[in-house]
């Protein structure tokens, strides 16, 4: 144990505190890392997979009933909206024909 420790580039003082078994299985996972990363990307792969599926897939799939609401014209509203924007209007046009005194002379 102690030959494979001093071979490693792993912290030893990383390793003072731990005990024994975990020492054992973080050397074990050092020495097959090559089959960590491959299995850890396969799993990120049926991750990407299950959330593809679950959020693009799926949707699509499943059918919803849409019910298309009739639009109508309510021309109550909008000759209040002509109203206010004539009023603006206005009011806009007559600013412009106001004189002021001018402050600076």
């Amino acid at each position: 144990m102690k030959k494979i420790l001093a071979k490693s580039y792993f912290p030893q003082a990383f390793l003072w505190g731990m005990n024994d078994r975990i020492k054992k299985i973080l050397l074990r996972l050092g020495n097959k890392a090559l089959a960590v990363i491959l299995i850890a990307i396969v799993l990120d792969l049926l991750f990407g997979l299950f959330l593809l599926y679950r959020y693009v897939i799926q949707p699509g799939v499943q059918t919803s009933e849409v019910t298309i609401a009739v639009m109508q014209f309510n021309n109550k509203a909008h000759q209040s909206l002509l109203k206010t924007l004539q009023e603006r209007e206005e009011v806009f046009t007559n600013a412009s024909f106001k004189t002021y005194p001018d402050p600076f002379y």
